[in-house]
């Protein structure tokens, strides 16, 4: 199953990334608190138009990857920000699933709406737009220890983009229907047989954030990519 058949195109173009996003509108929807903490992210120094200076290029060799790979990335945007507060010891605000095929290298990824008028969901994008000058300014590959899993994890996550499932607005771990990013990560996993959820609890208890799925005893880090400035 390729990407010819599973993705859409125009949502890829149109949709921008999941959990880093540009701009409030996304605090209509799910995590109040981070609108709270966004409002403090205001008062600090250079924030935000300082966050769009000396932007580099996040450069990833496509071979390194292996399917099933868990993507992680930090935005630059306010609410990216306001993630990695609530988060806490977390390095990265949004995440995805690697997925290989066609001779290129995609990223399987829940995305809430933009604007009011462009629908959120699961999407398949090219690894290069996941990783967009304005989209990431850090990003790190966990590789799965259970090789077999990640396979069947990278299969689940295609029925997900194939399914058009929406975009998961009240961040329900329960809901079957809709997901969130690190929830479609986590349930691609638990569907082959692997629980990457590290045990320890959130700040806000029911809410899987991608501090929880870094700590996972079932990844291990393989490879960290800081933003190149001056990349042509």
């Amino acid at each position: 199953m390729g990407p010819e058949e599973d993705r859409r195109p125009e949502r890829a173009d149109a949709t921008r990334p999941g959990l880093v996003m540009r701009g409030l509108p996304y605090l209509r929807v799910g995590f109040p608190w981070v609108g709270l903490t966004v409002l403090a992210l205001l008062s600090l120094p250079g924030a935000p138009g300082s966050m769009a200076r000396a932007w580099g290029r996040i450069h990833v060799n496509e071979s390194d990857l292996a399917p099933g790979d868990v993507l992680f990335r930090r935005g630059r945007s306010l609410v990216s920000r306001a993630v990695l507060a609530v988060d806490g010891h977390g390095e990265y605000s949004h995440v995805g699933l690697v997925a290989l095929a066609a001779g290129r290298a995609w990223v399987l990824h829940a995305t809430p709406p933009e604007q009011p008028d462009i629908a959120g969901g699961v999407i398949a994008e090219p690894l290069a737009l996941f990783l967009a000058t304005d989209r990431a300014s850090a990003a790190a590959v966990y590789r799965p220890r259970d090789r077999q899993a990640a396979r069947a994890a990278e299969r689940v996550a295609w029925g997900y983009v194939r399914g058009h499932l929406r975009f998961d607005d009240d961040f329900d771990l329960v809901s079957s229907d809709r997901l969130y990013c690190t929830e479609l990560v986590w349930k691609a996993y638990l569907s082959a047989g692997v629980d990457l959820e590290a045990g320890v609890p959130g700040p806000r208890g029911r809410y899987l954030l991608p501090g929880r799925l870094e700590e996972s005893p079932q990844l291990e880090r393989f490879r960290v990519f800081q933003e190149e400035v001056g990349y042509p």
